[in-house]
């Protein structure tokens, strides 16, 4: 889960740097990355590419 002061559409606005250091941040025990009900339309694919990365390398 990520910490509250993140914004809900961190996917589509970040970094692919920042991407993963939200990832890393929120760690690997007990971290579920799944898809929500909405995914912003404009999320760069990159972005998605970023956070696959991060959580294989936890």
């Amino acid at each position: 889960m990520l910490p509250r002061r993140r914004k809900r559409k961190w996917l589509s606005q970040a970094k692919p740097k920042e991407i993963r250091g939200h990832i890393m941040e929120a760690g690997s025990i007990g971290l579920m990355i799944m898809p929500g009900c909405v995914l912003e339309l404009d999320t760069p694919e990159i972005n998605f590419y970023a956070a696959r990365l991060a959580v294989e390398g936890l």
